[in-house]
């Protein structure tokens, strides 16, 4: 957050981001809307994000599916070594 928005929220009385965080208000997207709206980035609902512990999405990720996909998970400790 730049100086100037800090000093625009203290101007309305905003000093703290628990406070900050109860600006948040959802808007409905308009259904004609042919062309996807640029997402912009949000401080009431970062703060809001902040307050509550959660992971807000403003909109759902594209993501690109290929042919073949290879999923890792590896876990453990690397000192321990495990005999069975």
């Amino acid at each position: 957050m730049t100086a100037r928005v800090a000093r625009k929220y203290e101007n309305k009385g905003i000093f703290t981001v628990k406070q900050l965080s109860y600006l948040f208000k959802p808007r409905k997207r308009k259904k004609d809307n042919r062309k996807p709206s640029q997402v912009r980035h949000q401080f009431e609902l970062q703060a809001l994000a902040i307050r509550e512990n959660k992971i807000y999405l403003q909109e759902t990720p594209a993501l690109d599916r290929e042919a073949i996909e290879l999923f890792l998970d590896i876990e453990g400790i690397p000192d321990r070594v495990y005999i069975t």
